[in-house]
């Protein structure tokens, strides 16, 4: 999967508004983009098709997630056309973690935790990354519950 991108930056303060041109990977892309314009931390946000994707939802797992017996499951994959409705998410260590709002060609709704590699665009997608500057981010096991968790840190 070939994933291409263009995107422009603000003078005042960090925002990168960007496209992920057709047949990206929106999150390999996110991830592109963050590290062009040089931004480890921060926020985005993005809209637009996709041809495929596939995604994560939580579920009840006791015996895989035992500190709160809910966690992610199997992946959960939908044909497309998908409408990308509304993503949001952080950017860590220039690392994308982010969540999907999407429809089908029905227009049912549904979504999750997005995969990277997983989602491939149909047409394009909006992306709005907002940077964080003199903040140290990373993730991993805060010892309370499952999974790789979000730590932010100030300057």
């Amino acid at each position: 999967m070939d994933t291409r991108i263009k995107f422009v930056e603000t003078t005042s303060g960090k925002k990168v508004l960007g496209r992920i041109l057709p047949g990206g990977d929106v999150l390999t892309g996110i991830e592109m983009i963050a590290a062009e314009a040089g931004i480890k931390n921060g926020w985005v946000d993005c809209i637009g098709s996709l041809k495929e994707t596939s995604f994560f939802i939580l579920e009840k797992l006791p015996e895989k997630y035992p500190r709160v017996g809910m966690g992610y499951g199997d992946p959960i994959h939908k044909e497309g056309p998908v409408e990308l409705i509304m993503a949001q998410g952080t950017i860590v260590d220039g690392g994308a973690h982010v969540h999907g709002t999407m429809c089908g060609d029905d227009g049912v709704v549904f979504g999750g935790h997005m995969i990277k590699g997983a989602s491939p665009v149909l047409v394009t997608c909006e992306v709005c990354i907002t940077d964080a500057p003199g903040l140290k981010c990373a993730r991993g096991d805060d010892g309370e519950v499952d999974g790789n968790q979000f730590f932010p840190e100030g300057k």
